[in-house]
Parts: structure tokens; sequence; C-alpha cells
């Protein structure tokens, strides 16, 4: 059995939430979790490589968040233009695949200027 799916494929998910904070099987997962979170980051504190792995996935994350507003301020200084619920998402996900095409792009420079020297 796949952890939140039965032998039919269905969901155990919901049921999940509605233990008792004392349900053993809740407890089990709770160790599980912490388990896995510990060796996590004991591998983390003895590996440069991992560290430097997190480091570059943080600092991306936070230059998406950068960019992300000065994309949507180019089209007339406003975040997001939009009346409705739908105009406002479209808007939104125009900003997030113009920033993911950014990126892409520097991330391709990038390479090749590390290729090269």
């Amino acid at each position: 059995m796949v952890f939140g799916l039965d032998a039919h494929g269905g969901s155990h998910r919901s049921k999940l939430p509605s233990y008792k904070k004392t349900s053993p099987a809740l407890k089990a997962l709770i160790a599980f979790d912490e388990i896995i979170m510990t060796d996590y980051l004991l591998d983390y504190i003895d590996s440069k490589e991992i560290c430097e792995v997190v480091q570059v996935w943080l600092n991306r994350g936070e230059s998406y968040h950068q960019l992300s507003p000065t994309i949507a301020k180019v089209s007339g200084g406003r975040m997001l233009c939009g009346k409705t619920e739908i105009e406002l998402d479209t808007n939104a996900e125009c900003i997030r695949l113009i920033a993911n095409a950014v990126i892409f792009y520097d991330a391709i420079l990038l390479s090749g200027l590390h290729q090269h020297y």
C-alpha cells in the first residue's frame, strides 16, 4: 500500500486529520517524520555539498520572489491588473511564466559561462 492510497487507489488522507491526537497510527507517523527530519539535518550538517545545494535553491526562491513584483509593475505599475478572479489568476500565471522564463534564460547563460571557464 502506498501511503495515502488503499489497494483500490482510494485516498486515506482525509482520514488522517480525523485521528485523535493519542492515536497509535498518528503517533507512529509523527515519530517516523521526526526520524526522517533528524536524518536529513545530520546529513545537512555533515555535508558541505548538501549545504551548498540548499543555499542555491534558497537563493533561487528569493530571486523569484524579487523578480515577480518587478515583472508585474512593468505593465502599468500595478501588481495585478484585472477585475474578475479569472483575470487576476490569468495575470498572476502570466507573471509566473515570465519569471520562470527569465530564470531559465539566466540559468542557460550561467551554465554556458561555467562551461566556458
